[in-house]
């Protein structure tokens, strides 16, 4: 059996290989070829808006199949620690041995933000290069190495609950990667006249109104995960083609969408499908530059068993991480 730390994960997962990953995995899910039973998640009683999580899942190629045991901590940001923390379990096909334990954290974080890569391919225009990222922690950044890895990104902005902690990042990432960043205080001045916008906090109420969008937008909603969760307002689903990576999934649990239909502003037709079924062209993705275009991202299994798969064979190939008897 392998076990796989945060540091083997970040080595062996640069995010342009993961966004292709990822993609194959979409198109996947979407095609059938994955099993992908009901996540579940309990609360912890005793810290601030805190879960465990379970999501186990089937992938048909490459074959393999797991779990993921996950806890989600929002306020772990203030000390210094992943929001999101635990493993994932891949077990031998053939025996149901024990495979892999590859640290569930740093795949989260990887894997999610490169699904929004893979939405704002198929979504986004192609000249898109104004973003914005609403949260300042770590799926921020990651949203901004993936949304590099597929468009001009020529100019960001980010905003935060925390203007000071807004700065730093500005600061820190703007040196690291070369890319004009700017923090901005005011959430409608940080989202005007934005071609992508992704929200990546871990607000359960709206953030982002759709009557401050300008045409042409792209958004990867990303941070709330449950049904009575969201990050962006009726208006803006209204506004918006909006698609999903898990149709059963979000129509159980996607905000978002929930919310705007028992306000009976849309109907079940406005979600028009998944993003792998844009990929296999199934369904139509943007169709004029003038629209705006919505993604809601609540993660699935096969993405954290493809991304998983992925790190566990390379691991072997190049002999990283730790080879234990179980």
């Amino acid at each position: 059996m392998w076990i796989l730390s945060r540091e083997d994960v970040i080595t062996l997962l640069p995010m342009d290989e993961c966004i292709d990953v990822i993609s194959k995995a979409m198109r996947a899910t979407s095609s059938g070829d994955v099993f992908l039973p009901s996540r579940t998640a309990m609360s912890v009683p005793f810290a601030h808006n805190a879960m465990l999580g379970y999501m186990p899942g089937y992938l048909k190629q490459p074959v393999c199949f797991g779990a993921k045991l996950i806890t989600v901590f929002p306020l772990n940001k203030q000390n210094g620690h992943q929001s999101h923390s635990g493993v994932i379990v891949l077990f031998e096909p053939e025996t149901g041995q024990t495979q892999a334990i590859i640290h569930a954290g740093e795949i989260t974080a990887i894997r999610t933000a490169a699904a929004s890569a893979v939405a704002t391919q198929m979504l986004a225009r192609e000249d898109a290069s104004h973003l914005t990222i609403l949260g300042n922690g770590e799926q921020g950044h990651q949203h901004l190495i993936a949304m590099s890895e597929i468009r001009n990104i020529t100019h960001v902005r980010i905003w935060g609950r925390s203007f000071s902690h807004a700065q730093q990042f500005a600061t820190q990432f703007s040196k690291q990667y070369g890319i004009d960043i700017e923090a901005i205080e005011d959430i409608e001045i940080a989202v005007k006249s934005a071609d992508i916008i992704c929200t990546t906090t871990s607000s359960c109420k709206p953030l982002l109104k759709g009557s401050w969008l300008a045409q042409g937008t792209h958004i990867n909603a990303v941070g709330a995960s449950l049904a009575d969760q969201a990050e962006v307002d009726i208006e803006a689903v209204k506004r918006s083609r909006f698609y999903v990576d898990y149709k059963p999934l979000a129509k159980e649990q996607a905000g978002e969408y929930l919310n705007a239909l028992a306000a009976n502003t849309i109907n079940e037709e406005h979600m028009i499908g998944e993003i792998g079924e844009v990929l296999l062209g199934k369904v139509k993705g943007r169709t004029s530059s003038n629209e705006i275009t919505l993604y809601k991202s609540l993660g699935v299994a096969t993405q954290d068993l493809a991304a998983s798969i992925y790190v566990y064979e390379k691991a072997i190939h190049q002999n990283i991480g730790w080879q234990v008897d179980f």
